[in-house]
């Protein structure tokens, strides 16, 4: 009769341990980084005008620099930094400017070099730094400019086409 009081005991010891008295629930979501490029961003055309080639007579001088933005909208919470990368044909005698194109009267002994708002050369085909992003929206300034890349340069048209990337974390 001992053994049997005794089992009750310790069965009803086990299963009242085993008893809860609230209950916690847990949610969230997981996301992806990421911005929405504004739709004044989407597709520019920077002029930078009409220049003598006697100005570009050197390598490494410049024309006047034409800012441009990038403007962003919509990131998500858990955006903190992006950093962009310029997309484009690399310059045979500098690769880190933008190569004029190849057409049939195209100027020679130029490219074009893209800036940051420092005025710091951004190499094409290379992540820039990482901005933090204090909002869920912003603009980035930038700087397109002919550069001399030869002693010669020839008159003739300066195009060039560079897409743009953006990179979260």
């Amino acid at each position: 009769m001992i053994k049997v009081t005794l089992s009750l005991l310790l069965l009803s010891w086990t299963l009242s341990a085993a008893a809860h008295d609230g209950t916690i629930n847990i949610d969230g979501s997981i996301e992806e980084p990421g911005c929405t490029v504004s739709s004044d961003s989407v597709n520019q055309t920077i002029s930078l005008g009409d220049i003598a080639s006697s100005q570009l007579s050197q390598p490494g001088e410049t024309s006047q620099p034409i800012m441009f933005k990038i403007s962003f909208e919509d990131c998500t919470s858990v955006t903190k930094t992006l950093s962009l990368r310029f997309n484009g044909t690399s310059d045979s005698t500098n690769p880190d400017l933008v190569a004029i194109d190849s057409d049939p009267g195209a100027a020679s002994g130029i490219a074009i070099a893209i800036k940051d708002s420092t005025s710091s050369l951004l190499p094409i085909n290379t992540n820039t730094v990482a901005y933090s992003l204090p909002y869920s929206y912003g603009s980035l300034t930038y700087y397109a400019q002919y550069m001399a890349t030869k002693d010669s340069v020839t008159a003739g048209t300066a195009n060039a086409t560079v897409t743009f990337s953006m990179t979260y974390e």
